[in-house]
């Protein structure tokens, strides 16, 4: 058998759903289907037979009601998704945010730049009080890193956890459907479930949209500065890079 490192794109993702047929036969789901999400760094598959937005937003919530009453510790011990942690001090993996920035596409740093001033003046209207801002999972959204047992979502997978603001983290749930026709039941559903567990004051609810397109921007200098370092997922990273770029465009078309 060929070594994973040597196989092509296609190869890998080939190797990796014959991989998770095993692991759903052991499971006794040998008839369910499943669908890739995204492969780069991480494969991640969906097994399409549960709905994930009525829980998953549910899930959310708890977390966030938990995080808001847990106290930071005295030294910090986790990231933060302030503005210097998304766009300056670790947005990428092996260069400082400032360095990963020149590795962008000319044509995306002016409207990155728009939605960085943006973000900043909220996040500095707001502060960082428990009520914005708290311990959050960082990479938790519809489409990953949520299991399901007895119909019910469970959180898995925390190692990009880190402090920052909640309405960050509940526009992450939307990232991969925002060229869905469906976006708007999907947010809908989203914003009703969580608000029957915890509040989302109306000043937080109106920058729904300009945090998920901060992440957007984050995405992409992660994405920038990871590349030269993984040619092998060179291709798949410039793709999540152009539908960022284009999103962000949709996002300040519309606002």
């Amino acid at each position: 058998m060929k070594p994973f490192e040597e196989l092509s794109r296609l190869g890998r993702i080939r190797r990796m759903r014959q991989l998770a047929q095993v692991a759903l036969n052991a499971y006794g789901l040998s008839d369910v289907r499943f669908k890739l999400l995204r492969q780069a760094g991480n494969t991640l598959f969906r097994v399409n037979e549960v709905d994930p937005v009525p829980t998953t937003k549910a899930e959310l919530a708890r977390l966030h009601g938990f995080a808001a009453h847990w106290p930071s510790p005295p030294v910090p011990t986790k990231r933060k998704y302030d503005w210097d942690g998304l766009f300056r001090d670790a947005a990428g993996v092996y260069t400082s945010g400032r360095e990963t920035w020149s590795l962008l596409p000319q044509e995306y740093v002016e409207p990155f730049e728009v939605v960085t001033r943006r973000v900043k003046q909220v996040m500095d209207e707001w502060g960082q009080g428990p009520e914005v801002y708290g311990l959050i999972h960082g990479d938790l959204g519809l489409d990953a890193n949520v299991l399901f047992w007895g119909g019910e979502a469970r959180a898995i997978d925390f190692d990009d956890s880190g402090f920052g603001y909640y309405v960050y983290e509940l526009s992450l749930a939307l990232e991969h459907c925002q060229e869905d026709d469906a976006l708007p039941q999907f947010r809908d559903a989203l914003l009703d479930g969580y608000t029957q567990v915890r509040s989302l004051p109306e000043d937080q609810l109106e920058h729904f949209d300009l945090f998920l397109a901060a992440y957007f921007v984050y995405l992409s200098l992660y994405a920038a500065g990871v590349a030269p370092f993984h040619p092998n997922d060179r291709e798949e990273l410039l793709r999540r890079m152009a539908r960022a770029f284009r999103l962000v465009e949709r996002y300040l078309a519309d606002t």
